[in-house]
């Protein structure tokens, strides 16, 4: 059969949920307020950046909000509408890997059973490890949070539409795109609030196994320009328990813990490797966390403020726990964007090799490091909210209840 005639996979309709203890915790797991940041030229931007990341782990805070890429979490935590449970809240135990919004609910992994060309060959596959390969992100509408008066961190519901794109086997392993629209519903009306599209490699699932489906998978994104009058970079030391707070935003994925895997081994080219990988989204959340301190220290007026629009990368080498990395930030906005109150910032992530932090700090770029992601992100630009009395009275009586 023609692979191009094979059926389209269905759509998986999913739910999840969040409370502000979610929020919280995925902040933490991607470095939010710690002292891990050292900006080029400026030893404060730390000190800034943790007072301005206080608004993604403190709930009393008055601008209390969700990381941008924080939506991308739920399609871990995500239940198929069907199977959810009704005794306990969604998503509130530890979660099977992969998880069913990168399949069809079928039970054969993040490819639907139809695809394989000999059905015996599933169990054998959900033991070969599967890595992040690719990444895009777009906000269409703010996320509903409940505003309730209480001190009960209320559920929000979270509704996930998930299809397969593409079927890319290869000799590496065979590629899986899928697309994820986020919707939430209110006053009887459903909004998507954004789209997602995710590239995993099934590492070593051979070729004449699984039938091809869809276009090839995407190439890099467009090189980043390095004009260094349009740079900044910062560092960050990624401590040695990361992903093991990550993994409780949901993925549960074993290399994070244990990086021993053959076929990881033999990708890596080598007979060990330096311990567990961390997360790619872990990793992007990094790389987003600089983009924005970027934005609101160099471009931003003391009246605006800014938001991720959207943000794409591409995840070319592993980063371990314990590794210090670099993400070099360029500002590529034309005047059209600029015109219509948007950015376009590029960003490149490096890790060091064997090096201490302070070895990857400066504007050379050596043998001792190497590029883990590239990438870009388009924000907009909004006029800064302005806290008056009421609300600094506000914050004060929360903070005392």
């Amino acid at each position: 059969m023609d692979a191009y005639q094979i059926s389209e996979p269905a759509v998986t309709r999913l739910v999840a949920q969040f409370t502000k203890r979610d929020i919280i915790i995925y902040a933490l797991g991607i470095g939010c307020c710690s002292n891990a940041l050292v900006a080029q030229n400026n030893l404060n931007d730390g000190l800034t950046s943790k007072n301005r990341e206080l608004r993604y782990v403190y709930e009393n805070n008055l601008d209390f909000e969700p990381f941008p890429t924080f939506l991308l979490s739920l399609t871990f935590q995500s239940e198929l509408i069907e199977l959810q449970s009704q005794s306990v809240r969604l998503g509130s135990g530890i979660r099977p890997f992969p998880p069913e919004s990168l399949g069809d609910g079928s039970g054969s992994g993040i490819i639907p059973r139809a695809f394989f060309n000999d059905p015996a060959s599933i169990d054998g596959v959900k033991d070969l490890p599967v890595l992040h390969t690719r990444q895009t992100f777009t906000i269409h509408n703010r996320l509903i949070m409940n505003e309730s008066s209480n001190r009960e961190d209320t559920p929000v519901n979270v509704w996930l539409e998930s299809r397969i794109i593409t079927i890319d086997p290869r000799s590496i392993g065979t590629f899986v795109t899928s697309e994820t629209k986020f919707y939430q519903i209110q006053n009887q009306c459903r909004t998507c609030v954004a789209t997602s599209e995710m590239t995993a490699l099934v590492l070593g699932l051979k070729p004449d196994l699984v039938r091809k489906f869809g276009p090839r998978t995407k190439k890099h994104i467009d090189e980043l320009s390095t004009d260094k009058s349009m740079t900044k970079i910062y560092s960050y030391e990624i401590p040695r328990n990361a992903a093991l707070i990550y993994r409780l935003s949901g993925d549960y994925n074993p290399i994070h813990v244990d990086g021993s895997n053959d076929e990881l081994l033999k990708l890596m080219g080598s007979d060990s490797i330096k311990g567990p990988v961390l997360h790619g989204l872990c990793t992007l959340g990094y790389a987003t966390r600089a983009v924005l301190e970027y934005a609101e220290n160099d471009i931003c007026t003391s009246t605006e403020s800014s938001q991720i629009a959207s943000i794409q990368c591409n995840f070319i080498k592993p980063v371990f726990v314990g590794d210090c990395i670099k993400v070099i930030i360029s500002d590529q906005t034309d005047m059209a964007l600029r015109s219509n109150q948007s950015l376009r910032l590029c960003f490149k992530v490096y890790r060091a090799l064997d090096q201490p932090l302070g070895s990857v700090i400066g504007n050379n770029l050596d043998t001792s490091t190497e590029l883990v992601i590239d990438g870009d992100a388009i924000l907009t630009l909004n006029k800064r909210r302005i806290v008056n009395d009421m609300d600094t009275t506000k914050l004060a009586i929360n903070s005392r209840l």
